[in-house]
């Protein structure tokens, strides 16, 4: 999983002895275009015009008192590298998908950003099989099929 500048520069701070500030928020969004490098730049979210995005989704930081929301899993082994994943789906309705540019759109991957909206891209990851999203069609991550990884 790619990660931004940024990113990268708050785990290299934890060696300096500098305080690492927290991520409070995640959103996530589905890439039709994927970042050029880790600066981030070059990527594009899905979307309904040429200048409407659809909208992101949130993922809390932890387990919430509403059980039904989506949030991130603690930090586990997965094969060599850790990660955190997505704990209970992330949808998209048929309704946030009504319009969609040009009647359909092809998903290449996932971002993660610190807010709702804006160019903030924290992380981001290609999905192993394209998606192809036509007008009007629900889209739905299962649990744990969302992962942020670091080596």
């Amino acid at each position: 999983m790619g990660k931004s500048h940024g990113e990268s520069d708050k785990f290299l701070r934890r060696f300096t002895g500098s305080p690492v500030p927290i991520i409070s928020e995640t959103w996530v969004a589905l890439l039709t275009v994927m970042p050029t490098s880790s600066s981030p730049t070059g990527y594009q979210e899905w979307r309904e015009t040429d200048t409407v995005i659809i909208v992101r989704k949130r993922v809390y930081p932890e387990i919430q008192v509403d059980t039904s929301l989506t949030y991130w899993s603690l930090p586990a082994v997965d094969g060599s590298a850790k990660e955190i994943h997505n704990v209970n789906g992330v949808r998209w309705s048929e309704s946030e998908t009504n319009p969609l540019l040009d009647g359909s759109e092809t998903i290449l991957g996932v971002g993660i950003f610190g807010s709702s909206t804006g160019s903030d891209l924290l992380y981001w990851n290609e999905i192993t099989t394209t998606l192809t999203v036509s007008q009007g069609e629900a889209v739905v991550f299962l649990d744990g099929k969302i992962k942020v990884t670091e080596q």
